[in-house]
């Protein structure tokens, strides 16, 4: 009876799982489809894209600069005190 049941939530589980993936699947396609409608709408080419989506990963990731290196220590060490 165990064994029955285990292969039965198996069994539910991976149909679940399927239809989770199609219903994701048919919107990610709807909105692909909306962004390549506009994009073309606007001209805009893939190269010119990259290149704006390049830059912004490079700015987001990049490190953040410490502006004030010298005062941060210095409250620092005057709260360790």
């Amino acid at each position: 009876m165990l064994d029955r049941q285990v292969i039965h939530y198996k069994d539910d589980s991976l149909r679940k799982l399927g239809e989770f993936i199609a219903r994701k699947r048919k919107a990610c396609m709807k909105r692909e489809d909306v962004a390549l409608k506009i994009r073309d709408e606007h001209h805009v080419e893939d190269a010119v894209l990259r290149a704006e989506w390049a830059a912004q990963v490079e700015t987001q990731t990049a490190p953040l600069k410490r502006e004030w290196p010298k005062s941060v220590d210095m409250v620092v060490k005057l709260t360790l005190v």
